[in-house]
């Protein structure tokens, strides 16, 4: 099933050429107004953010997908640790490698304190990490990213308010990404993913199931990762027609 449903072993390639050709696509993620609720209750009864247990169930989604324990995800950090730099404009956002082990017996709570523990890892060593202080001619290459941002404040010209309903922006090469912007209505979030590697239907299909997942975080507090439901409907049918 995962190599039917998840084409995983063109994923690992460590190193990618500098002119190697990427342009993005995106599928979006719905995540209902009640679901985004309950995920931000359980993360504020569990004492951690949101964006950890959201990154929690991102690397138990391809853990049960790539059968890998060690699960690397460029986390996107805002690069602006600095008092000066808060308001600035500019491209100052830093990817840093997270490397988690992960393991189909710990509870989805262990996976969502672990990652509340390492973002602030993250956080502290963002302006130490540079991709550009590698070897000539290749860059590092993070197959998999999170990305989680908030929408501020609002923007009002005369008595015209402007508000974010579409994200485009990627700050570095993945072979999947998930981007959410948390606005004062809700959340915003979409799977980005190298066209090259998945077709706009496989990344769709890959969304839906990641709703599914996040579906049942809230109330899976305490269920082991594998047995987290990771495979809709449309997955089974898919599988049974495959036979």
């Amino acid at each position: 099933p995962r190599s039917t449903l998840f084409p995983y072993t063109t994923l690992f390639r460590s190193r990618m050429p500098r002119n190697a050709k990427y342009w993005p696509m995106a599928a979006p993620v719905h995540l209902s107004d009640d679901l985004w609720r309950r995920l931000c209750q359980r993360a504020e009864s569990e004492g951690i953010e949101v964006s950890s247990l959201l990154t929690a169930c991102w690397a138990a989604m391809l853990h049960r997908y790539t059968a890998l324990s060690e699960i690397p995800i460029g986390i996107t950090t805002s690069g602006r640790i600095g008092p000066e730099l808060t308001e600035s404009m500019g491209p100052y956002a830093q990817v840093v490698p997270l490397w988690q082990h992960v393991n189909s017996s710990w509870q989805l709570s262990r996976l969502a304190q672990s990652y509340s523990n390492n973002s602030e890892l993250a956080s502290v060593w963002q302006n130490y990490f540079c991709w550009s202080a590698k070897s000539e001619g290749v860059r590092p290459f993070c197959a998999f990213g999170f990305a989680f941002d908030s929408e501020t404040r609002s923007v009002c010209f005369d008595s015209i308010q402007l508000r974010i309903v579409a994200e485009s922006a990627v700050t570095d090469r993945f072979t999947l990404q998930l981007q959410f912007l948390q606005t004062v209505s809700g959340v915003i979030a979409q799977l980005v993913y190298d066209p090259q590697i998945f077709s706009a239907e496989q990344a769709t299909r890959f969304a839906r199931r990641f709703e599914l997942l996040c579906s049942a975080a809230p109330e899976s507090w305490s269920t082991p990762i594998g047995r987290l439901p990771v495979i809709t409907p449309a997955d089974r049918r898919f599988l049974l027609l495959r036979g």
